[in-house]
């Protein structure tokens, strides 16, 4: 996996690596093997690369020798499998992105709730309520009246 390398358009290959990351199809720069397809670890040249790397065109021959020996009906119900599986992840990012949206709404909603809540202690220090003041006013009538 030495040298240069870009993202396929697609980049959906449906192969994990070792470290359990989706290992993105991208394709080679080098002189060696320009254009040539590839998949490797997303952690490549870092700490955590886990050493995986496969070709495209190595992968799917060898895809192909094992789906030639299963009777048609399993590889059918493989590929419908396989279907499945990317509208529930692609279903499962949609939710994860909409619990983020939902997430940050309601940080935003709690801060206001708690400005709210200090914008209103604040104008109640040192304000008399309404009672209070209705209360101040008879109680001088009175005085007045008996005095």
């Amino acid at each position: 996996m030495e040298g240069s390398s870009s993202k396929s358009s697609n980049g959906e290959f449906g192969v994990f690596c070792k470290c359990g990351q989706e290992a993105p199809l991208e394709e080679s720069r080098t002189k060696k093997n320009p254009g040539r397809k590839f998949s490797g670890c997303r952690n490549y040249k870092t700490s955590e690369y886990c050493g995986f790397f496969i070709w495209y065109d190595q992968y799917v021959r060898q895809r192909e020798k094992n789906i030639e020996g299963l009777p048609s009906s399993v590889v059918q119900k493989s590929e419908d499998s396989v279907g499945r599986q990317t509208n529930e992840d692609n279903n499962i990012d949609e939710l994860k992105k909409e619990v983020k949206v939902l997430k940050r709404k309601m940080q935003k909603m709690e801060k206001q709730v708690d400005e709210l809540y200090i914008l209103n202690q604040r104008r109640n220090m040192g304000v008399p309520s309404n009672c209070t003041i209705l209360l101040f006013a008879i109680v001088m009538l009175v005085i007045r009246w008996l005095f």
